[in-house]
C-alpha cells in the first residue's frame, strides 16, 4: 500500500496508468466505472436495519466518508490557466441549457489559452495546431469496464487514511487536481467516475474533464439505488450536464437512473451525441438497456463496469458480504463487467466483455447519428410536444436558503 496520507491518490494513479494506454492508442475520450474513486461498497450493509445502526456499520461509513473526494468547485480551476503542451486542438467546451456567465467564463479561459499559445509558438504554429483536430472526424472511445477494486477499500483497513484527501482550505480535491493535470497530460476527455463528499453527505458523481486540464463540471446520481440510499444523498436539476465539445455533445447518468424516461429524455433534450453510463450493474439484462438507449437517444451509448472478485475486496470479519448466501471464496466474481459501447443503430461496437479486467475501444462515426435520427428523432420531429411534453426543474436545491446572498447574486448579474 501507499504511505498514509495518499490514500485517495492510489486510485488516481491507477487511472493514470490507463489513461496512458487509452492515449496510446488514440483515444479521445476515456470513461470509467461508476465510483472507481471512493469505491463501490458492494455487498456492506453499513449495519443498517430497520429502526437500528450498528457501532461497526457507523464506524465503516465514517470510513467510507473519510476515502471520497471533496466537492468540486469550477471557479478553482479557471484561475491556473495552465497549459499542457503545445497544442490547441479543442473549442471552448460549453454546457447546453446552462448560464451564459458559465459560458462566458469558458470563452475567458479558452481566449487567454490562445494568446499564451500564439505568444509562446508564434500565430502560424497556433492556427496550424487547430487546423490540426479538426480534420480529425473518427473518435477512439475505452472504457475501462473491468477494473480490480481492491485498493478502492483501503479505507475499512487503514485507519490511518482519515480525512487524506482533504486540503487545508477544506474547499477542493488533490484527486481533483491530479484527474484535471491528467486529462490535460495525455489530452483526452476524461469521465470519472467518483464518491464526492459534500459537507457530511456522500454523492455518487461523474467528473468531467477536458483536454486541456480542466475540470468542466459534474452529474451526481439523482436516484440512488436500494441500499445506495443509505449512505448516497440524492443529487437535483442542476447536474444534469451535456457538454458540446469539439469530438460531440457529452453528457453521462449513473447506472439505474439510466432506466428513468424523464431523465434520459432531459439528455436528449440538451442533443447528447455521446451518452456515458458508468455502473455497477452487471447482469445481461444491463445489455437490452444500453441498446434500447442507444436506438431512443439516437446517441452513442458507452458503458463502463467494473469487474472484481471477492479477493479484490478486504477479508472478514472487517468487510463481509451480505445478501450472497454465505461468505463467497475468494475467487467468487462478485462483479462481472460487461462493459460495451452501442452505436446510435443499436449495433454492438465493441463487449460487452465478461472475461476480466479489460480496455475495450471503437472509432465512433458521428454521421450515424443523423442517419439514425432521419428515421427517429426522440425530441424532434417524433414529438408530439402540444400532447406530451417534459419540464426539469434545473436550479440548485439547498435545505437553507439565505436571501441576502440571493439578493447579492441578482445584483451582480444585473
Amino acid at each position: 500500500m501507499a504511505s498514509t496520507n495518499t490514500s485517495g491518490f492510489i486510485h488516481v494513479d491507477k487511472a493514470e496508468r490507463l489513461v496512458a494506454e487509452a492515449a496510446s492508442f488514440g483515444s479521445q475520450l476515456v470513461v470509467f466505472p461508476e465510483a472507481f474513486i471512493g469505491g463501490y461498497p458492494r455487498g456492506s450493509t453499513f449495519g443498517v436495519t430497520v429502526g437500528i445502526r450498528s457501532a461497526k456499520g457507523t464506524e465503516d461509513f465514517r470510513k467510507y466518508h473519510a476515502a471520497a473526494i471533496d466537492e468540486p468547485v469550477l471557479e478553482e480551476y479557471e484561475a491556473g490557466n495552465q497549459k499542457w503542451g503545445s497544442l490547441l486542438p479543442f473549442k471552448p467546451v460549453r454546457q447546453l441549457g446552462y448560464q451564459s456567465d458559465v459560458r462566458r467564463r469558458f470563452f475567458r479561459l479558452f481566449l487567454s489559452t490562445c494568446i499564451d499559445l500564439i505568444l509562446s509558438y508564434g500565430i502560424e504554429a497556433a492556427v496550424d495546431n487547430i487546423d490540426f483536430r479538426r480534420q480529425q472526424h473518427a473518435l477512439s472511445v475505452p472504457t475501462f469496464g473491468e477494473l480490480d477494486v481492491a485498493t478502492k477499500f483501503a479505507f475499512l483497513v487503514h485507519d490511518e487514511f482519515i480525512g487524506a484527501s482533504r486540503m487545508d482550505d477544506g474547499i477542493s480535491s488533490p484527486e481533483v487536481n491530479r484527474l484535471a493535470a491528467i486529462a490535460g497530460k495525455y489530452k483526452v476527455f476524461l469521465v470519472m467516475g467518483v464518491i464526492e463528499r459534500a459537507g457530511y453527505t456522500l454523492y455518487c458523481t461523474v467528473l468531467f474533464f477536458d483536454p486541456l486540464g480542466r475540470y468542466l463540471g459534474k452529474h451526481r446520481k439523482l436516484m440512488p439505488t436500494a441500499m445506495e440510499r443509505v449512505i448516497w444523498g440524492f443529487g437535483d436539476g442542476s447536474t444534469i450536464p451535456v457538454y458540446e465539445t469539439s469530438i460531440g455533445k457529452i453528457g453521462a447518468l449513473i447506472c439505474w437512473e439510466n432506466r428513468m424516461p424523464l431523465l434520459r429524455t432531459a439528455l436528449y433534450g440538451k442533443g447528447v451525441e455521446i451518452y456515458c453510463a458508468p455502473t455497477a450493474e452487471a447482469r445481461e439484462v444491463w445489455q437490452s438497456s444500453m441498446t434500447h438507449i442507444a436506438l431512443e437517444g439516437g446517441c452513442f451509448v458507452l458503458s463502463a463496469n467494473q469487474f472484481c472478485r471477492r479477493k479484490d475486496y478486504p477479508p472478514p470479519p472487517e468487510y463481509e458480504f451480505a445478501g450472497v448466501g454465505g461468505e463467497p471464496s475468494a475467487e467468487t466474481v462478485v462483479c462481472a463487467g460487461g462493459s460495451v459501447i452501442m452505436s446510435p443503430s443499436g449495433a454492438v461496437l465493441a463487449g460487452p466483455n465478461y472475461e476480466g479486467e479489460a480496455l475495450i475501444s471503437a472509432d465512433l462515426d458521428l454521421g450515424e447519428i443523423v442517419r439514425a435520427k432521419f428515421a427517429f428523432d426522440v425530441v424532434g420531429h417524433y414529438s408530439r410536444p402540444e400532447v406530451l411534453s417534459l419540464t426539469v426543474k434545473d436550479n440548485p436545491q439547498h435545505a437553507v436558503f439565505f436571501t441576502s446572498a440571493a439578493k447579492r447574486e441578482n445584483e451582480q448579474k444585473s
